[in-house]
């Protein structure tokens, strides 16, 4: 064998060659993807006679490591609690999740402690709330804002 043919789509079936690697070659890394995009993979090995048939394909999504943001919800009762949902830690695990109230810090919550906050004492009037997540990559974009007017 003289090298390797490695094939990359995104549509299952329909791989096209995206490099060609020497026959010494173990590993290759695709930098040329697209984040939370399913890429399907398969390698060939090529030779003077020509190339082997495609083995068994193989699909990969790559993370861009941040944290997905947060889905923030309120939660009934007397005062003002929120909670939130993250579906994608980034492949690190989270370590905080920073809250904030009209833009300023109400409070950080750090796993394993559960995803909720308590503002105890909310001035009279309107304000809005939102949380992002961080981990060791980098940090979320903030959740979807949640309004809440008190008397």
């Amino acid at each position: 064998m003289t090298a390797y043919r490695v094939l990359r789509s995104t549509v299952t079936g329909t791989e096209t060659a995206i490099i060609d690697l020497p026959g010494t070659a173990r590993a290759y890394t695709d930098q040329a993807v697209e984040a939370q995009t399913r890429y399907y993979y398969t390698v060939r090995a090529v030779n003077a006679v020509g190339e082997s048939p495609d083995p068994t394909e193989q699909s990969a999504v790559p993370s861009s490591g941040v944290p997905s943001a947060p889905v923030m919800t309120a939660n009934p009762g007397p005062g003002v609690s929120f909670s939130w949902t993250i579906s994608n830690e980034g492949g690190s695990p989270v370590t905080k999740y920073v809250v904030v109230r009209d833009g300023v810090r109400l409070g950080t919550v750090v796993p394993p402690s559960p995803n909720t906050i308590s503002d105890p004492s909310p001035l009279a009037g309107t304000h809005t709330y939102m949380v992002k997540a961080v981990n060791a990559i980098g940090t979320s974009k903030w959740s979807n804002p949640i309004t809440v007017t008190t008397p």
